[in-house]
């Protein structure tokens, strides 16, 4: 049988890094596999360059045909190009979706088939996950290297949506619609998927991942952008906590079909967050974003080696402070949706 997969590929003014990425895809042994029929798709989205030629005159245009399909959307944001994506773009008979960042680099030649066949070996999951690792060659500097060993991912990733790169069952993904404007799409999208759009509590793990398979990221390197990047993080934390209060307060079996009429309404989020925000209980941020990092970097300590981390812990929890209060003042200004 022939599992039928489109990949979408997320690109905002890429045209410096996309080259790689399609030179990445170009090796992946997925292309000559008889069991899978795979396409892919550019969703360029809201571009100021030349993000859409670049992809048209790469050579995966010409090796795929019209298997490699170039989008050139208008209007930016990643939520309103994943339900494009989703729900208008794929074709029905489609059995997994993949979604891909364009400034990522695949792991290896396997990469791809790795994700469809994890995937399809377990009926028991929705989604399929890439490790992400950060790219540390950049980081010369004092402050790039304290940037991104602060800023890793945690032990948990393979329970958790990293946008950058993951797999999901096209049922899954179709019965999900993401509010537009939404700044972080992740945690909103794990949370669809394990509570059947708020339908029920979470229900057993559906997402797993490899180890083996895992995905290169670019952090931020700079301190002025490793903020900005953790306010967004925070913003977006703070937004899908009210938006999940806000759809458990919704009539049982009609959760779904709200988010269906928030992927149409651009109005929908802010309408939302004003209702929900601030709470009397944290205001606009909870207090559990402040000790997040702090919570992970004390986790753990069983080698001399991981005590080193007390030693950085301070400093990091002066700049999530700096973070939150920046976070709690934009939101208490109103800039929550389609925030960047």
């Amino acid at each position: 049988m022939t599992t039928r997969v489109a990949f979408g590929i997320f690109a905002h003014n890429e045209a410096r890094d996309l080259p790689r990425l399609l030179d990445d895809i170009c090796t992946q042994d997925i292309l000559s596999d008889v069991t899978v029929s795979v396409e892919f798709h550019l969703l360029a989205n809201g571009c100021t360059d030349d993000t859409a030629e670049v992809a048209r005159r790469h050579a995966l245009k010409d090796r795929l045909g019209e298997a490699f399909v170039v989008h050139d959307f208008p209007e930016g944001g990643k939520s309103r190009t994943w339900n494009r994506f989703v729900h208008e773009q794929t074709p029905d008979e489609a059995d997994l979706l993949g979604f891909l960042d364009a400034d990522i680099r695949l792991g290896g030649p396997g990469h791809l088939s790795g994700l469809v066949r994890g995937l399809a070996a377990r009926e028991d999951l929705r989604a399929f996950v890439s490790r992400p690792v950060a790219d540390r060659a950049g980081a010369t500097t004092l402050i790039a290297r304290a940037i991104v060993r602060g800023g890793g991912t945690s032990g948990d990733w393979q329970r958790a949506i990293c946008g950058q790169c993951y797999l999901l069952r096209a049922a899954a993904a179709r019965h999900i619609h993401l509010p537009v404007g939404l700044p972080v799409e992740d945690g909103f999208l794990r949370a669809m998927l394990l509570t059947d759009c708020m339908e029920r509590l979470d229900g057993p793990m559906s997402i797993s991942g490899n180890p083996d398979l895992w995905h290169l990221f670019e952090p931020e390197r700079t301190l002025g952008g490793f903020l900005r990047h953790q306010q967004r993080i925070i913003v977006g934390g703070a937004v899908n906590t009210a938006l999940f209060t806000a759809l458990r307060a919704e009539p049982d079996g009609t959760r779904a079909a709200e988010l269906a009429r928030a992927a149409q309404d651009p109005g929908w989020l802010g309408r939302r967050l004003r209702e929900q925000l601030p709470t009397r209980q944290y205001g606009w941020v909870p207090w559990s974003f402040l000790y997040k990092r702090a919570g992970h970097m004390t986790a753990n300590l069983h080698r001399p080696a991981d005590w080193l981390r007390l030693v950085r812990l301070p400093a990091y929890f002066c700049l999530d402070l700096v973070v939150y209060l920046r976070a709690q003042y934009r939101l208490a200004r109103g800039i929550g949706e389609n925030y960047w």
